[in-house]
């Protein structure tokens, strides 16, 4: 039986493997590896590392504010870039960024007007 060529790319591109493949340990450990070598997984952890010391530190306003812009550079990364790296692949593409701009929009507009008390 031949593979897609579709099916072949798609997983190349992304990392992401097909449905009708076996699922190995091992194939879930090279993942994990992988995922942990990128870069975009390091700077999304800084970024809300900063955000956590933000919040402390300065205002939940500006934590908030600053989690928010994470949000939507990941977004636009998501949507721009051509091969996403692995780290924000989740499901489709469209979904991808739909969900991360609803969460920047939602704490955004939540650490602007919920009262402090």
């Amino acid at each position: 039986m031949q593979e897609d060529h579709r099916t072949t790319t798609a997983s190349a591109a992304t990392g992401v493997e097909h449905a009708d493949q076996a699922h190995d340990a091992r194939g879930a450990a090279l993942a994990s590896l992988a995922a942990g070598r990128s870069p975009w997984l390091w700077w999304t952890c800084a970024g809300i590392a900063l955000s956590v010391v933000l919040t402390w530190v300065a205002d939940v306003q500006v934590g908030g504010l600053t989690l928010a812009l994470l949000l939507v550079i990941l977004a636009v990364s998501r949507g721009a870039l051509r091969t996403s790296p692995s780290s924000l692949v989740v499901r489709s593409r469209t979904h991808d960024v739909a969900v991360l701009v609803v969460l920047a929009v939602g704490v955004g507009v939540l650490s602007q007007t919920v009262p402090l008390v």
